[in-house]
This record gives structure tokens, sequence and C-alpha cells, in this order.
């Protein structure tokens, strides 16, 4: 609902645009990233949000966001 119109014009473009382009997908990384987060800390990197929901949560495997590679994947 917070998303911002970068992030809302980019999941549109998924479905419109034949070739995803690396603003895209860092701006679906940003989307990740925020969705998973804890309230009040922002973290702008998948590898960031892992580590710190890894060390300072204790995050079970199944609970961590999909690597970087893993979300390209799933994009693409």
């Amino acid at each position: 609902m917070k998303a911002d119109r970068d992030v809302i014009s980019s999941l549109h473009m998924l479905s419109t645009e034949a070739e995803v382009t690396e603003t895209m997908l860092d701006t679906l990384a940003s989307f990740v990233c925020a969705a998973y987060s804890p309230k009040g800390i922002y973290i702008k990197t998948i590898s960031e949000l892992r580590w710190h929901l890894f060390c300072k949560h204790m995050a079970e495997s199944d609970k961590l966001p999909p690597t970087l590679e893993a979300s390209r994947q799933h994009v693409l």
C-alpha cells in the first residue's frame, strides 16, 4: 500500500515489457527489502537484509527473503 510509483511501474511493466532491465530489477529488489525489513529499519540490498535478519533475529532459512539471484530468476 505504501509502495512508491517506481515500484508500481516496475510491477506493471513485468506484464507488458518483453525485456527486464537492471533498473526494474533494482526497483523490485528495493520492494522486497521494504516488504521483509523490520519496522523502522531501512535496508537497501537483499544481501544486507538477509544478513540482518539472520544475525539479529535468527530468522529460520525458510523465513528469509530470496537471494538476489533467486529473486532475479523469479522476475525473469
